[in-house]
């Protein structure tokens, strides 16, 4: 976690020696400081672990409105299935064209795709994606909500405490790594959410947390 060291009202960074037990991250300088900042703090005053699913079930259905694909002649790359009302189709926004068979499929055979990239040891070493973030047929950069669903299956295989942990003490270096790992993945998923989202301000602070 990435403790600030100014307050957060006034932005001094002069006796900055309250910290809010709330979401135990935002630090004050006096408690008027803190009392005046409670109005637009209070937004935000939450657990990290608890901002981070809210930003999470935030993020989710506008990515999903906006990959959304509902041609009923298109199929998933990986099943061969077509897209239903209740599991349906979503392009991975990569540079293939849907209906090239490489840039679309159903969330859960993409999930599976992240689980049995990250069972790949060199795959594992090669990308903290797993190598599942690039095309494989374009060579482009996947965005959108295929990698936000790989990325947050990637977090928790990596580290699924990594953001209730107290402390570090006793960690080996692997499960260090891995630690680090899960964070970028998580952060990596945050970031496929639009900056022009009314939510991005809330999502942005859960980032920097």
């Amino acid at each position: 976690m990435n403790i600030p060291t100014h307050c957060t009202n006034c932005e001094t960074t002069e006796g900055v020696r309250f910290q809010c037990k709330g979401c135990n991250f935002a630090k004050f300088c006096s408690r008027d400081c803190q009392k005046k900042c409670w109005k637009k703090h209070k937004r935000y005053c939450m657990p990290l672990n608890d901002a981070v699913n809210d930003s999470i079930e935030k993020a989710r259905p506008l990515l999903r409105d906006k990959y959304r694909i509902d041609d009923q002649d298109l199929h998933c790359m990986f099943c061969l299935e077509g897209g239903t009302s209740e599991d349906p189709l979503f392009h991975s926004g990569c540079g293939c064209r849907p209906d090239s068979g490489m840039s679309i499929g159903h969330i859960k055979c993409f999930q599976e795709f992240a689980r049995a990239s990250f069972a790949d040891e060199k795959k594992r070493e090669d990308s903290v994606d797993c190598c599942v973030g690039t095309c494989s047929n374009c060579s482009q950069d996947r965005n959108g909500i295929i990698p936000f669903e790989m990325n947050l299956i990637l977090w928790k295989l990596y580290d699924p405490d990594c953001l209730t942990r107290k402390n570090v003490q006793g960690i080996d270096n692997k499960r260090a790594l891995f630690m680090r790992k899960s964070l970028i993945c998580l952060d990596s998923a945050l970031r496929e959410i639009n900056v022009y989202s009314a939510h991005n301000d809330f999502i942005l602070y859960s980032r920097l947390r």
